[in-house]
């Protein structure tokens, strides 16, 4: 997938009493639109395919393609506070994302959807991810 699109973000860092711990969050928001490069091979499925039955290679190109993607993150921040207001800080924490229309592998029908289905339109799918975050910060 190649495009770009607007962006909205808002971060913030909210301590917590009078430590050098502090709470850190930030969401973003966005519209991708682009194109996207696609292609499939489907092998011979035992008990499926015939024997002798070559597989299919589909290919769909350069198609013009929208995408969301929200993005939320939750975490803990440890400051050291350094010389002339700078300040340096290390944070952990939660981070997950949801892409609309991004896509995803052809399940071979598991929502009920035919193998075609997917084909014509592969891009109708969303996914998300959540994880696990470390970073590094110095702020002058």
């Amino acid at each position: 997938y190649q495009g770009g699109g607007p962006t909205v973000s808002y971060q913030t860092r909210r301590p917590i009493g009078c430590t050098n711990f502090s709470f850190d969050f930030g969401a973003r928001g966005a519209l991708r639109f682009g194109s996207a490069n696609t292609r499939w091979e489907r092998f011979n499925r035992p008990g499926v395919d015939p024997p002798g039955v070559a597989g299919d290679i589909i290919d769909q190109g350069d198609n013009l393609r929208m995408a969301g993607v929200a993005e939320m993150r939750l975490g803990l921040n440890y400051d050291f506070d350094l010389k002339c207001d700078r300040r340096f800080s290390l944070g952990s924490g939660f981070e997950g994302q949801y892409w609309l229309n991004g896509g995803s592998p052809m399940s071979g029908g598991q929502d009920g959807a035919t193998d075609s289905d997917r084909i014509t339109n592969p891009f109708s799918e969303d996914f998300g991810v959540i994880g696990f975050y470390l970073k590094a910060g110095f702020e002058f």
